[in-house]
Parts: structure tokens; C-alpha cells; sequence
């Protein structure tokens, strides 16, 4: 896919903000007197051009994860006159969501990912809303959610595919310059020299950087003043509220807050040699590899010199706990070494630690991990959990010694951090037990959740976060992917995604924990 060209500014300037009085209750449809977005749809591409049935009704929306879109539920509606209120489930006609509409289509392949079904809808009751799921995810990016209520003289920009002052069915999305003119409970208002039209319902009022926006409101009714077949001489628009909305964003999606590279780095260490094999996105796919779990690889090859010992992968660097290979070595057994990883190398070394040497046969150096933060936790030969922090503006530890989390974690033979104080423990039968920590106030949010299933037959368990793991096969040289949903208590089916001999039980492996991050707005 062809990256954005820089932003351009809009050319028009608006008239100041005017107070409405009460809107007619007409859904909005393009923009009037706005400028249309670039050949390859930017910027905001995550506008949707929606198509209900057969050409019976065109709205826009906005794609807020890579499945989901929200958008006017009136758009769905028999007689939005009458009302906003609809059913849950598959849209009544068939509908259909195009992104880049009227712009040129990527080189690369993959158009039909652009124009998909939409396949359900999670309507709200109290406001002109509705979460609409994808037939498959886009793989485009996705408008940020609000990180706040719309403030009153707010700048905003409006967007849309619906009419123009001069065009019944425009092709390109025209965005303008708009202004809050008042907020209330669920809605809000906008006026400034450019109107919503019809197909404009649904479409998104942004804010911020148009290659990143935040979505700040959707549109729901208009006056039209200066839409293609309007005589209507009064201006402004209604805006539906979504900042209140986030957490019922997150009910419907459970995605919808983690965000995810295209790509997996794993390091594969033997003899101290490092090896990166990369798992995947797959040309004209837009399944994530991390999510989804995709068979598709790239060797990136040797990436350092010699790295004898145990090494664990953290967010841009590489911790080792050096083992010692000859009488001339300048590093002694359990030295704790740091490293800066790049996409070229992996450089540094230096020592910021000792007495690490428990951790460097088979038999434990699964019983240390590193999580998206960075952070450092190990499971003491007494069986205390250590956490470990560095401090890398400082250049050393917040504490020496560590700080101990919990006792009693001698039953568990490895721990894999995967996510911000998410900690899965492995038992010596087998089980897999999900602990969660917060930092913040120092506390256990979740522990002892033992979850489904036996994991006695995978050598290494590592993550990218996100409750993504990770398992290696080495009698068959293989590595296996699973995903843990923490709402439903299970797990995604276990399959194969990779074979080679970095896989093999005479290779340690580790990748980077932050992968996939999980961000509320």
C-alpha cells in the first residue's frame, strides 16, 4: 500500500462559529464548500463511503478498529424519520463499506479489501450510533477513538461522501474546517461556512493530525444550507457524541484497544550466535500475524556477534546473562549484560549486573522474562518473584536488589510476561496460570487463574503481549501459536505456524514483548 503523501491544508476559510437553534431532524448526507481528499484517498483514509441495499440509501462512517466501523444507525433505519432505533444483528439490506472510494486503488493488490459487507450491527439506544462489524479486517489503520469530550469553539474537520454544493454523488470524500458551537448530553453542534449533505450521515468529525485522527464526534442531522438541491437558507449540523462510549467500544470489541506491528521478531540463539526469524504479514493479507497466527516467514540472518549464554528480548534491546567461553573472556559467568537491538544489529554489552548465573542452564532460564515496559522479572532459586527495573535515562537499576512481588513461585518450572504486567507460570504438571500485576498501585489485579489446557509438551513459551503465546515443538522442529481471550477464559485453537531448525531443542528462543500493546484512549 502506497504511503500518505505530507498533509496538505485545507484552502477555506470559514465564517465564525454560529449558536443553532433546533435542527430539523434531516440526516446528514457531502460537505458543502470543502475541498476533496488526494488520489490515494488521504488524508483520512478511514473514512467509509456506506452503500445500504441496492442504492437505497448512501452514508459514511469511520473505521475505528480494523473490523469495526461506526457510523449513524439511521443510516439502517426504514424511515429515519421516524426514528433511529433499530435491531441488532446482520444490517437489513445488504451494505457494503468502501474505503478510498473514487481514488486510485493500491499497486500492491489487495483492492477487494477495500470494499467489504458489512455483516453486523451493535446499535445503541440512547443516540444516533452504531458499531458495525467488517466481513474481515481492512488492514489500513484505523481513526483513533476520543481522548475527550469536544470542548465549546473547538476546531474540527468534518469529512464525508455524500453531496457537495455542485455534485449529486460526488466521487472523493470532501473534508472542512467546522467549530463546537454548544455540547450537550449525547450530542453536540458544529457551524462555520461548510454544512453536512445527504450521504454525509454517520461520517466522522475529526480532530488532530489527519494522517492520526481522533474521532470526535459522528454526524447525524443537518440543515444543508448550500447542499446540491437545498434551498434551506439556516446552517449548522448536529454531531453524535463518542467520547462517553469508550468502554462499550471495548465490549463489543475486544480488540479495539490492542494495537499490533505487522510483524513478529523472534531471536534464536545457538553458540551465542543470534538468528531473527520474522514472522509476517502476508502480501495482500490483511490477517495479523500476532493475532491471527500466520504461517509466513522472513530470515533476517545473523544479527550480532557472539552472545553465549541465556538471552531474553525487551523493547529495544537485548538482556544476556553472559556465559563464559574462554580463560580470556572480560565477562564472568552470570554477568548481566545490556544490548541495543536494531533492525541492522545488535550492539553494546555492557555489564549491569552480576550473580545471574542460576539462569543459564535448561533447566531455568525460563524463569526469566521481560514485559512491554521493559520490566524484569525472575523466579529466585528460594522460589521469591523478582521484579528488576532500569532506569536508562540514569543508566542503572531504581533498586540493586529488585523488589519481590510474590513467594511461593518455586512450583513453577518458566514465566512468560505477555503484556504490561500480564504474567503467564507454568507448573510442573503442565498448567498454565495467568497472574496480572499493577504497577501502578502495587497490587494484583488478577492471580492464580489457572487457565484451560496442558502445556507440558512445549519447550518454550514466549509472547509478543497481548495474551499471545508462543510454543516451541522441538521434536519436530516447529513452533506453535495460541491466543488467550481473558473475558471468555479460553484459548484460541493451538496450530502450527513455522518449521525449521530454529525451532530445535538446541536453540533458546525470545522476541520482542511489545509486539502488541493494549491503550485505552
Amino acid at each position: 500500500m502506497r504511503h500518505p503523501r505530507q498533509a496538505r491544508r485545507a484552502v477555506a476559510v470559514l465564517a465564525a462559529a454560529t449558536a443553532l437553534a433546533a435542527l430539523l431532524a434531516t440526516p446528514a448526507a457531502a460537505i458543502t464548500h470543502g475541498t476533496p481528499t488526494g488520489d490515494y484517498g488521504d488524508p483520512y483514509l478511514h473514512t467509509a463511503r456506506i452503500t445500504v441495499g441496492d442504492n437505497f440509501r448512501a452514508c459514511s462512517g469511520t473505521l475505528v478498529a480494523d473490523q469495526w466501523l461506526v457510523t449513524a444507525a439511521s443510516c439502517f433505519a426504514e424511515n429515519p424519520a421516524q426514528g433511529f432505533r433499530i435491531a441488532a444483528g446482520p444490517p437489513p439490506r445488504p451494505t457494503t463499506a468502501q474505503f478510498w472510494y473514487g481514488a486510485v486503488q493500491p499497486l500492491s493488490g489487495g483492492t477487494g479489501v477495500l470494499h467489504q459487507r458489512i455483516v453486523e450491527l451493535r446499535p445503541r439506544e440512547d443516540r444516533d450510533l452504531v458499531f458495525a462489524k467488517l466481513e474481515q479486517r481492512v488492514g489500513i489503520g484505523s481513526a483513533r477513538l476520543p481522548s475527550r469530550a469536544p470542548q465549546q469553539a473547538e476546531a474540527l474537520r468534518i469529512a464525508g461522501f455524500g453531496r457537495t454544493a455542485t455534485d449529486w454523488v460526488p466521487l472523493k470524500q470532501h473534508i472542512a474546517d467546522t467549530a463546537v458551537s454548544s455540547v450537550s448530553g449525547t450530542t453536540f453542534t458544529v457551524s462555520g461556512a461548510s454544512d453536512t449533505c445527504r450521504g454525509d450521515a454517520g461520517g466522522p468529525a475529526y480532530r488532530g493530525d489527519p494522517y492520526n485522527p481522533e474521532l470526535a464526534g459522528v454526524h447525524a442531522t443537518s440543515w444543508q444550507k448550500g447542499c446540491f438541491g437545498s434551498t434551506e437558507t439556516r446552517s449548522g449540523s448536529v454531531e453524535t457524541r463518542v467520547d462517553d462510549l469508550i468502554d462499550w467500544f471495548g465490549e463489543h470489541n475486544p480488540d479495539q484497544f490492542i494495537k499490533c506491528s505487522t510483524f513478529v521478531s523472534f531471536f534464536a540463539t545457538k553458540a551465542g550466535a543470534v538468528k531473527s526469524p520474522t514472522n509476517v504479514q502476508q502480501p495482500n493479507s490483511t490477517l495479523s500475524p500476532a493475532l491471527d497466527g500466520v504461517d509466513y516467514w522472513t530470515e533476517w540472518g545473523t544479527r550480532s556477534g557472539p552472545m553465549p549464554g541465556t538471552v531474553k528480548a525487551g523493547p529495544d534491546v537485548m538482556w544476556s546473562v553472559h556465559q563464559k567461553t574462554t580463560s580470556t573472556d572480560a565477562f564472568n559467568d552470570g554477568d548481566l549484560r545490556l544490548w541495543t537491538a536494531s533492525w541492522a544489529e545488535i550492539t553494546g554489552g555492557a555489564r549491569v549486573g552480576t550473580g545471574w548465573q542460576h539462569y543459564l542452564s535448561a533447566a531455568n532460564r525460563d524463569k526469566l522474562t521481560v514485559d512491554e515496559k521493559g520490566r524484569i522479572y525472575r523466579i529466585d532459586p528460594n522460589g521469591d518473584l523478582r521484579l528488576f527495573v532500569w532506569d536508562t535515562a540514569a543508566g542503572r537499576w531504581q533498586n540493586d536488589a529488585g523488589v519481590v512481588l510474590d513467594t511461593g513461585w518455586s512450583r513453577f518450572n518458566s514465566i512468560t510476561a505477555a503484556g504490561d504486567g500480564v504474567l503467564y507460570a507454568r507448573t510442573t504438571t503442565g498448567s498454565l496460570v495467568r497472574f496480572h500485576y499493577d504497577h501502578a498501585t502495587r497490587t494484583w489485579l488478577q492471580r492464580e487463574r489457572t487457565t484451560p489446557g496442558n502445556w507440558s509438551g512445549y519447550t518454550q513459551l514466549v509472547s509478543p503481549g497481548a495474551d499471545v503465546i508462543y510454543g516451541t515443538l522441538p521434536g519436530t522442529q516447529q513452533i506453535a501459536w495460541t491466543r488467550f481471550d481473558p473475558r471468555a477464559g479460553t484459548w484460541a485453537t493451538h496450530r502450527v505456524v513455522g518449521t525449521g531448525a530454529q525451532w530445535g531443542a538446541d536453540h533458546a528462543v525470545t522476541l520482542e514483548p511489545n509486539v502488541c500493546t493494549v491503550a485505552k484512549p
